[in-house]
Protein backbone atom coordinates (compact mmCIF):
# COMPACT_ATOMS: atom_id res chain seq x y z
CA UNK A 1 0.00 0.00 0.00
CA UNK A 2 1.80 3.19 -1.08
CA UNK A 3 -0.02 5.67 1.16
CA UNK A 4 -1.90 5.25 4.59
CA UNK A 5 -5.04 5.61 4.56
CA UNK A 6 -4.93 8.89 6.57
CA UNK A 7 -2.57 9.75 3.97
CA UNK A 8 -4.68 8.95 0.86
CA UNK A 9 -7.49 10.93 2.50
CA UNK A 10 -5.29 13.95 2.84
CA UNK A 11 -3.82 13.74 -0.39
CA UNK A 12 -7.25 13.20 -1.92
CA UNK A 13 -8.60 16.45 -0.33
CA UNK A 14 -5.78 18.87 -1.28
CA UNK A 15 -5.99 16.93 -4.79
CA UNK A 16 -8.40 20.06 -5.88
CA UNK A 17 -5.59 22.27 -4.91
CA UNK A 18 -2.76 21.00 -6.98
CA UNK A 19 -1.18 22.68 -10.01
CA UNK A 20 1.35 21.75 -12.59
CA UNK A 21 3.00 24.45 -10.58
CA UNK A 22 2.04 22.92 -7.12
CA UNK A 23 2.41 19.39 -6.37
CA UNK A 24 2.96 16.06 -4.90
CA UNK A 25 6.65 15.03 -5.02
CA UNK A 26 8.78 12.96 -2.71
CA UNK A 27 8.72 9.26 -1.31
CA UNK A 28 4.94 9.60 -1.58
CA UNK A 29 4.76 10.52 -5.28
CA UNK A 30 7.08 7.72 -5.89
CA UNK A 31 4.98 4.98 -4.02
CA UNK A 32 1.55 6.21 -4.90
CA UNK A 33 1.35 3.36 -7.35
CA UNK A 34 -0.35 0.09 -5.63
CA UNK A 35 2.35 -1.88 -6.43
CA UNK A 36 5.17 0.25 -4.24
CA UNK A 37 6.76 -2.03 -1.22
CA UNK A 38 6.91 1.06 0.83
CA UNK A 39 4.76 3.64 3.27
CA UNK A 40 5.71 7.13 3.00
CA UNK A 41 6.45 8.59 6.11
CA UNK A 42 5.19 12.20 5.00
CA UNK A 43 3.55 14.22 2.33
CA UNK A 44 5.71 16.48 0.31
CA UNK A 45 4.55 19.47 -2.13
CA UNK A 46 6.67 21.58 -4.32
CA UNK A 47 5.97 24.60 -5.55
CA UNK A 48 7.81 26.01 -8.69
CA UNK A 49 7.87 29.63 -6.98
CA UNK A 50 8.68 30.90 -3.64
CA UNK A 51 5.82 33.10 -3.73
CA UNK A 52 3.79 29.71 -4.24
CA UNK A 53 5.74 27.98 -1.56
CA UNK A 54 3.79 30.41 0.89
CA UNK A 55 0.39 30.85 -0.96
CA UNK A 56 -0.04 27.01 -1.43
CA UNK A 57 0.62 26.01 2.25
CA UNK A 58 -1.77 28.53 3.56
CA UNK A 59 -4.29 27.76 1.07
CA UNK A 60 -3.59 23.90 1.89
CA UNK A 61 -3.95 24.27 5.51
CA UNK A 62 -7.11 26.42 5.41
CA UNK A 63 -8.48 23.65 3.46
CA UNK A 64 -7.87 20.96 6.32
CA UNK A 65 -9.33 23.00 9.23
CA UNK A 66 -12.34 23.71 7.26
CA UNK A 67 -12.75 19.76 6.74
CA UNK A 68 -12.08 19.04 10.78
CA UNK A 69 -8.54 18.29 10.30
CA UNK A 70 -6.06 19.36 13.27
CA UNK A 71 -2.97 21.41 11.65
CA UNK A 72 0.29 22.50 13.51
CA UNK A 73 2.52 24.37 12.46
CA UNK A 74 6.07 23.55 13.33
CA UNK A 75 8.33 25.13 10.81
CA UNK A 76 7.49 28.01 8.53
CA UNK A 77 10.12 30.11 6.25
CA UNK A 78 9.03 32.03 3.12
CA UNK A 79 9.93 28.59 1.32
CA UNK A 80 9.44 26.16 3.55
CA UNK A 81 6.38 24.88 5.48
CA UNK A 82 5.84 22.19 7.69
CA UNK A 83 2.70 21.42 9.38
CA UNK A 84 1.40 17.81 11.84
CA UNK A 85 -1.85 17.09 10.63
CA UNK A 86 -4.32 14.69 12.55
CA UNK A 87 -7.85 13.86 12.32
CA UNK A 88 -9.49 10.93 14.50
CA UNK A 89 -6.58 8.86 15.67
CA UNK A 90 -4.76 9.51 12.75
CA UNK A 91 -1.89 11.91 11.44
CA UNK A 92 0.80 12.61 9.14
CA UNK A 93 3.61 15.09 8.84
CA UNK A 94 2.89 17.63 5.66
CA UNK A 95 5.79 20.05 3.74
CA UNK A 96 5.33 22.54 1.61
CA UNK A 97 8.39 24.25 -0.02
CA UNK A 98 10.23 25.74 -3.15
CA UNK A 99 11.74 24.12 -5.78
CA UNK A 100 13.51 24.80 -9.04
CA UNK A 101 11.29 24.26 -11.82
CA UNK A 102 13.73 23.31 -14.23
CA UNK A 103 12.95 19.55 -14.97
CA UNK A 104 12.75 16.95 -17.65
CA UNK A 105 9.13 16.52 -17.75
CA UNK A 106 5.70 18.11 -16.78
CA UNK A 107 4.27 17.25 -13.89
CA UNK A 108 1.59 14.96 -14.47
CA UNK A 109 -2.16 14.81 -13.68
CA UNK A 110 -2.90 11.73 -10.86
CA UNK A 111 -6.46 10.83 -9.25
CA UNK A 112 -5.11 10.56 -6.00
CA UNK A 113 -2.82 13.65 -5.81
CA UNK A 114 -4.19 15.91 -8.67
CA UNK A 115 -0.56 16.73 -9.93
CA UNK A 116 2.10 15.25 -8.97
CA UNK A 117 6.18 15.20 -9.95
CA UNK A 118 7.09 13.17 -13.24
CA UNK A 119 8.50 9.54 -12.18
CA UNK A 120 11.56 10.07 -13.75
CA UNK A 121 12.23 13.49 -12.34
CA UNK A 122 11.19 12.13 -8.93
CA UNK A 123 13.77 9.18 -10.00
CA UNK A 124 16.68 11.68 -10.27
CA UNK A 125 15.51 13.64 -7.38
CA UNK A 126 15.76 10.59 -5.08
CA UNK A 127 19.33 9.93 -6.37
CA UNK A 128 20.04 13.03 -5.99
CA UNK A 129 18.99 12.36 -2.39
CA UNK A 130 20.93 9.27 -1.58
CA UNK A 131 23.97 11.18 -3.11
CA UNK A 132 24.07 13.80 -0.08
CA UNK A 133 22.54 12.25 3.18
CA UNK A 134 22.30 9.16 4.95
CA UNK A 135 18.69 8.19 5.16
CA UNK A 136 18.16 4.61 5.22
CA UNK A 137 14.74 4.37 3.13
CA UNK A 138 16.67 6.69 -0.09
CA UNK A 139 18.75 3.40 -0.38
CA UNK A 140 15.88 1.30 -0.37
CA UNK A 141 13.58 3.97 -2.72
CA UNK A 142 17.05 3.78 -5.11
CA UNK A 143 17.01 0.20 -5.80
CA UNK A 144 13.10 0.31 -6.44
CA UNK A 145 13.43 3.20 -8.86
CA UNK A 146 16.23 1.40 -10.59
CA UNK A 147 13.97 -1.63 -10.85
CA UNK A 148 10.71 0.36 -11.92
CA UNK A 149 12.18 3.94 -13.66
CA UNK A 150 15.64 4.34 -15.17
CA UNK A 151 18.80 2.50 -14.46
CA UNK A 152 21.30 3.68 -11.84
CA UNK A 153 23.44 4.57 -14.56
CA UNK A 154 21.27 6.41 -16.49
CA UNK A 155 20.10 8.69 -14.02
CA UNK A 156 23.44 9.62 -13.01
CA UNK A 157 24.00 10.40 -16.29
CA UNK A 158 21.36 12.65 -16.74
CA UNK A 159 21.34 14.22 -13.24
CA UNK A 160 23.89 16.83 -13.94
CA UNK A 161 21.49 18.59 -16.20
CA UNK A 162 19.06 18.91 -13.22
CA UNK A 163 22.34 19.43 -10.34
CA UNK A 164 24.56 21.52 -12.72
CA UNK A 165 28.04 21.24 -11.11
CA UNK A 166 27.99 17.69 -10.15
CA UNK A 167 29.84 15.55 -13.56
CA UNK A 168 28.69 12.07 -13.75
CA UNK A 169 32.03 10.17 -12.36
CA UNK A 170 31.67 12.54 -9.18
CA UNK A 171 28.19 11.79 -8.90
CA UNK A 172 28.63 8.42 -8.94
CA UNK A 173 31.77 8.36 -6.49
CA UNK A 174 29.19 10.52 -3.92
CA UNK A 175 26.75 7.73 -4.48
CA UNK A 176 29.41 4.58 -3.97
CA UNK A 177 30.98 6.84 -0.52
CA UNK A 178 27.46 7.48 0.62
CA UNK A 179 26.59 4.18 0.38
CA UNK A 180 29.93 2.03 0.75
CA UNK A 181 29.40 1.46 4.77
CA UNK A 182 26.37 1.82 6.68
CA UNK A 183 27.11 2.44 10.64
CA UNK A 184 24.99 0.06 13.02
CA UNK A 185 22.16 2.38 13.56
CA UNK A 186 21.43 3.24 9.95
CA UNK A 187 22.11 -0.89 8.61
CA UNK A 188 19.19 -1.50 11.72
CA UNK A 189 17.01 1.03 10.43
CA UNK A 190 17.53 -0.44 6.76
CA UNK A 191 16.52 -3.87 7.97
CA UNK A 192 13.59 -2.32 9.91
CA UNK A 193 12.31 -0.55 7.17
CA UNK A 194 12.88 -3.49 4.95
CA UNK A 195 10.69 -5.65 7.33
CA UNK A 196 7.82 -3.31 7.14
CA UNK A 197 8.16 -3.18 3.34
CA UNK A 198 4.70 -4.34 1.01
CA UNK A 199 7.21 -7.00 -0.89
CA UNK A 200 4.33 -9.62 -1.87
CA UNK A 201 3.60 -10.11 -5.33
CA UNK A 202 7.23 -7.60 -5.73
CA UNK A 203 10.38 -8.43 -6.98
CA UNK A 204 12.45 -6.40 -4.25
CA UNK A 205 14.98 -8.23 -2.59
CA UNK A 206 13.68 -9.86 0.95
CA UNK A 207 16.71 -9.01 2.74
CA UNK A 208 19.36 -6.66 3.43
CA UNK A 209 22.24 -8.30 1.58
CA UNK A 210 20.85 -9.07 -1.16
CA UNK A 211 19.46 -5.16 -1.49
CA UNK A 212 23.11 -4.52 -1.38
CA UNK A 213 24.21 -7.18 -4.08
CA UNK A 214 21.59 -5.61 -6.20
CA UNK A 215 22.77 -2.24 -5.39
CA UNK A 216 26.27 -3.26 -6.60
CA UNK A 217 24.98 -4.41 -9.72
CA UNK A 218 23.73 -1.24 -10.56
CA UNK A 219 26.59 0.64 -8.97
CA UNK A 220 28.91 -1.36 -11.72
CA UNK A 221 26.93 -1.25 -14.88
CA UNK A 222 26.60 2.49 -14.16
CA UNK A 223 30.58 2.36 -14.04
CA UNK A 224 30.54 0.85 -17.43
CA UNK A 225 27.61 3.26 -18.86
CA UNK A 226 29.58 6.33 -18.25
CA UNK A 227 32.89 5.59 -19.36
CA UNK A 228 31.66 5.38 -22.86
CA UNK A 229 28.99 7.35 -23.51
CA UNK A 230 29.35 10.75 -25.29
CA UNK A 231 30.41 14.00 -23.10
CA UNK A 232 28.21 16.40 -25.37
CA UNK A 233 25.16 14.23 -23.95
CA UNK A 234 26.13 14.83 -20.30
CA UNK A 235 23.10 15.79 -18.54
CA UNK A 236 20.59 14.11 -20.86
CA UNK A 237 17.85 11.57 -20.63
CA UNK A 238 18.00 9.16 -23.66
CA UNK A 239 14.22 7.90 -25.47
CA UNK A 240 13.74 5.75 -27.84
CA UNK A 241 11.88 7.18 -30.87
CA UNK A 242 9.08 4.52 -31.40
CA UNK A 243 7.83 4.17 -28.05
CA UNK A 244 8.81 7.40 -26.39
CA UNK A 245 9.75 5.98 -23.40
CA UNK A 246 13.28 6.75 -21.08
CA UNK A 247 15.85 4.14 -21.77
CA UNK A 248 19.17 3.16 -21.03
CA UNK A 249 21.94 2.98 -23.81
CA UNK A 250 23.28 -0.59 -24.56
CA UNK A 251 25.94 0.12 -26.66
CA UNK A 252 26.62 2.59 -29.33
CA UNK A 253 24.50 0.87 -31.95
CA UNK A 254 21.42 1.61 -30.21
CA UNK A 255 22.51 4.96 -29.05
CA UNK A 256 22.38 5.87 -32.54
CA UNK A 257 18.96 5.00 -32.61
CA UNK A 258 17.95 7.52 -29.31
CA UNK A 259 16.85 10.67 -29.12
CA UNK A 260 18.46 13.13 -26.34
CA UNK A 261 15.87 14.98 -23.76
CA UNK A 262 17.51 17.78 -21.59
CA UNK A 263 15.82 19.78 -18.89
CA UNK A 264 13.80 22.82 -19.14
CA UNK A 265 11.84 25.36 -17.06
CA UNK A 266 8.53 23.40 -16.14
CA UNK A 267 9.99 20.27 -18.08
CA UNK A 268 8.85 19.55 -21.76
CA UNK A 269 7.79 16.40 -23.53
CA UNK A 270 10.17 14.89 -25.87
CA UNK A 271 9.43 15.44 -29.60
CA UNK A 272 8.94 11.61 -30.61
CA UNK A 273 5.06 11.74 -30.52
CA UNK A 274 3.81 12.19 -33.89
CA UNK A 275 6.43 9.47 -35.51
CA UNK A 276 4.74 7.81 -38.34
CA UNK A 277 4.27 5.09 -36.29
CA UNK A 278 2.11 6.66 -33.53
CA UNK A 279 0.27 8.65 -36.43
CA UNK A 280 -1.16 5.52 -37.93
CA UNK A 281 -1.82 3.59 -34.79
CA UNK A 282 -4.39 5.46 -32.51
CA UNK A 283 -3.62 2.88 -29.92
CA UNK A 284 0.08 3.62 -29.46
CA UNK A 285 -0.50 7.20 -29.73
CA UNK A 286 -3.39 6.75 -26.40
CA UNK A 287 -0.37 4.67 -25.04
CA UNK A 288 2.47 7.45 -25.40
CA UNK A 289 0.20 10.00 -24.46
CA UNK A 290 -0.82 7.66 -21.37
CA UNK A 291 2.75 7.10 -20.88
CA UNK A 292 3.51 10.68 -20.08
CA UNK A 293 0.57 11.95 -18.44
CA UNK A 294 -1.73 13.12 -21.14
CA UNK A 295 -5.18 13.17 -21.49
CA UNK A 296 -6.76 11.64 -24.42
Amino acid sequence: MPLTPFQASVAQLLAANRTPESHLAGGAAIHIDPGSPRISNDLDYFQDSEQLATTKAREDMATLRQHGYLVETRVQTPTFTRAFVSKDGGATKVEWCYESNFRFFPAIKDKAAGYRLHPIDLAINKLNALASREVPRDFIDAIYVNRNHLSVGAMVWASCGRFPGMPPPFFLEQLARQTAVYGPKATEEIRAAIAGLNISGTKMPRDFPSMRAEWNEAMTAARKLIKWLPENTAGCLFIDGDTGRVTTPRDEKHLATLKTLRPHAGGVLPAVGESPLLAKDPAAKRAFKADYGLEG
